[in-house]
């Protein structure tokens, strides 16, 4: 019972941990967006 708990709660922290780096991944993806068009406004703006 206590080895099906923990792989219970391993598999719960693996989700957990994807789910954190998924974020981490769409939060870097976004600023990366907002530098990008940043730069790309500052470059077409005379």
């Amino acid at each position: 019972m206590s080895s099906f708990y923990s792989k219970q709660r391993l598999s719960v922290g693996m989700r957990l941990f994807i789910a954190s780096g998924l974020v981490r991944m769409l939060i870097a993806l976004v600023i990366l967006i907002c530098l990008w068009a940043a730069i790309l406004w500052s470059s077409l703006l005379p």
